[in-house]
This record gives C-alpha cells, sequence and structure tokens, in this order.
C-alpha cells in the first residue's frame, strides 16, 4: 500500500469514527415534539458520554469548586465552600417542554422538565449563622433534592469557522424547585457529635430557608456547567448537521 492510498484510507477512517451513531435521534429545526422526544432519549443512553460526537458524561457529573455567598442582611447568614463534588441524578431528567432551536437560531431557546432526584456528595467549609443558630465546620457534605421542577433558559450565537456556521450557548438561566432537600453536615464544631447532630436536625427542619439562600449561586454555577457541556457538544458539528 504506497501512502497516498494509506493516507486516503486514514481520512475515511477518521470521517467515519466522527459521524453521529446510527441511532443517534435528530429532528427538524423547531419540532416541539420530536426535540423533547429525542432529548430525554439522549439524556437516557448517553448520561456517561459519547466522546466521538464531544458529549462528555454528565451523570455522575464532577463540579470541582462551587461557592455559595453569605447574606449579610439574610435570616440565614451563611458561606459555604464547596470542592471536589460529585453530583448524580441528572440521568432522571425528563423534558415536558421546549421552545426554539429554530434554524436561524433566533429567539430565546428554554428547556422545561423534571428531575426525580439529584444528591451532591463532596468537601464543605461552612461559617455563618442560621437564623438563630450559629454554624461552623469542615467535613463532608451530602444532600439529595428530590422530585424538582426546572426551567432553563438560553440564547444561541452563531459562530463562524471554516466557512461554516457553529453555534454557541449564551445567557444561561436555570431555575430549579425542589419538593424536599435533606442536609447532612458532618464535622460540624470541630467534630462535636452532639452538637453536629442537634444542628443538622434543626437546617433539616428550616430547610426552604436554607435552600432558598443558597439557591441563586447553586443555581448560577450549574447552569455555567452545563453551558460548558453543551458548548463542547456544538463545537463537534456545524449548527445545521444536529438536525434533519
Amino acid at each position: 500500500m504506497n501512502f497516498l492510498t494509506l493516507l486516503g484510507f486514514l481520512t475515511i477512517l477518521v470521517a467515519a469514527q466522527s459521524e453521529f451513531p446510527p441511532n443517534f435521534p435528530k429532528c427538524k429545526n423547531a419540532n416541539e415534539t420530536c426535540i423533547i422526544k429525542a432529548t430525554n432519549e439522549v439524556i437516557q443512553k448517553y448520561y456517561g458520554g459519547l466522546p466521538q460526537i464531544n458529549l462528555a458524561q454528565f451523570d455522575p457529573l464532577h463540579i470541582k469548586k462551587m461557592t455559595l455567598k453569605r447574606n449579610p442582611n439574610s435570616p440565614v447568614n451563611v458561606e459555604v465552600k464547596l470542592s471536589d463534588l460529585e453530583l448524580e441524578g441528572l440521568k432522571t431528567l425528563q423534558i415536558s417542554q421546549f421552545q426554539g432551536f429554530k434554524s436561524d437560531m433566533s429567539g430565546r431557546n428554554s428547556l422545561t422538565g423534571t428531575i426525580d432526584h439529584l444528591n451532591f456528595k463532596g468537601h464543605y467549609i461552612i461559617d455563618g449563622k442560621v437564623m438563630i443558630l450559629p454554624i461552623k465546620g469542615e467535613g463532608t457534605l451530602t444532600f439529595r433534592c428530590k422530585n424538582l421542577r426546572f426551567k432553563y433558559a438560553f440564547d444561541l450565537k452563531p459562530l463562524k469557522r471554516n466557512a461554516l456556521t457553529y453555534a454557541a450557548l449564551e445567557h444561561v438561566k436555570l431555575e430549579v424547585e425542589p419538593e424536599h432537600v435533606e442536609f447532612h453536615f458532618d464535622s460540624l464544631f470541630d467534630g462535636d457529635k452532639a452538637l453536629t447532630a442537634s444542628t443538622n436536625e434543626f437546617i433539616n427542619a428550616n430547610w426552604k430557608e436554607l435552600y432558598r439562600e443558597v439557591q441563586a449561586d447553586m443555581s448560577k454555577s450549574i447552569s455555567l456547567i452545563v453551558k460548558s457541556l453543551m458548548n463542547t457538544f456544538f463545537t463537534k458539528y456545524p449548527y445545521s448537521d444536529y438536525f434533519l
């Protein structure tokens, strides 16, 4: 086999490997019914990722750092620094409403639906006050959100590359409302077991107040992570290639 033949064979092989899988769902632009079905199928089948089309693993999802800032004017006045978080449960996401993905990328896009559960586990440092209770500590945090409703909205920006048009997300916004949240901080107050237990009990009796206080920072952080994942996915092919 000469060099030119080998080069041609390798070019064909690379091209074939970079194509969408045969059963990967596609829809026409702005086709709500089809896009809802296709998105749910992709989430359920490929939450572990599909590197050949730049679809990264999103369940479990590793979050390196997240800071939930304090609000001095709130009865829940805490700062929580989180690191090495593992987020599990995005594979239970179900889209129920959709708008956007127009062929010209115009207008606001949004995905609305539910998530059965989200489980977070990672390292925490907390300092502040929850209502009348001072709280301080460092250790492992777990919190579980159940039966969440969400809406993820974004704009699409056209990007020209090699005379082709690609898409990128911008101006993202995530709104999330859980039915219930359960927190557990270990090793509060230098590992005092009695204080740790009573503080966790108090926090969970007032979970809505704590969640309401950290919701904005948490939603913003997750919305930017989702933006990064989707933008990586959209860098693989021109925008029109994702649709019929």
